[in-house]
């Protein structure tokens, strides 16, 4: 049962800008590819290794990373860090078939954000 930390993940919300031609892939933000290879990075840092089949993910989000009195949610936070785990291999897709659970709550502690993948039976 792998848990490790991550930097604190951008919103869904600001992870593409506009394409700057009509049918072309939307390409992602300055912001989201900055965090993408600094988490990319920490995921070799730390080792983390792949976990075949179904998983219970569990995101543990720092609720003071934006700031003390700013208002965000957790469900806003988790396209990012699945979709990191998926383009290194820690999980293998993130469907309804591998993924079985998701649970994104917050911690005081100053994590980031703590993932914890376990097998699921």
């Amino acid at each position: 049962m792998p848990t490790f930390c991550l930097p604190f993940p951008p919103s869904s919300n600001s992870l593409f800008r506009n394409a700057p031609k009509p049918n072309m892939k939307r390409p992602k933000s300055k912001q989201y590819l900055q965090w993408f290879v600094t988490a990319g990075w920490e995921l070799r840092f730390q080792a983390v290794q792949q976990t075949k089949g179904p998983v219970k993910l569990t995101y543990e989000l720092q609720n003071d990373a934006v700031g003390p009195n700013r208002r965000w949610d957790y469900a806003n936070r988790e396209k990012a860090v699945t979709d990191l785990l998926v383009q290194h291999s820690i999980i293998e897709r993130d469907d309804r078939f591998i993924v079985k659970e998701l649970t994104v709550k917050g911690t005081d502690e100053p994590v980031g954000v703590r993932i914890t993948i376990t097998p699921y039976p």
